[in-house]
């Protein structure tokens, strides 16, 4: 299997132009993939919440592995302008 796709996500289930360029390169195949992205990305969002939740030291960064559409996302949360 090969590596995990790393992405960031925003606490409003949002991501970066080039992330979200690369989930569409990697779903590219998969058409119902790509109509539902959105609800991919509050869904990873959901999941990322879930295990900050679970951090052993407010020091941790937290990640979460998500499958979609054949894919192995690995989710991070990501601190940017996003987030206004």
């Amino acid at each position: 299997m090969s590596q995990p796709l790393a992405i960031g996500v925003t606490r409003k289930g949002l991501t970066t132009p080039t992330d979200l360029r690369n989930v569409r390169h990697a779903l590219r195949n998969n058409e119902m993939a790509l109509q539902y992205i959105s609800r991919f990305l509050s869904y990873a969002n959901s999941v990322l919440s879930a295990a900050e939740r679970f951090k052993r030291t407010p020091y941790c960064e937290a990640r979460a592995q998500v499958h979609y559409g054949n894919m192995l996302f690995e989710v991070s949360r990501l601190q940017t302008h996003l987030e206004q």
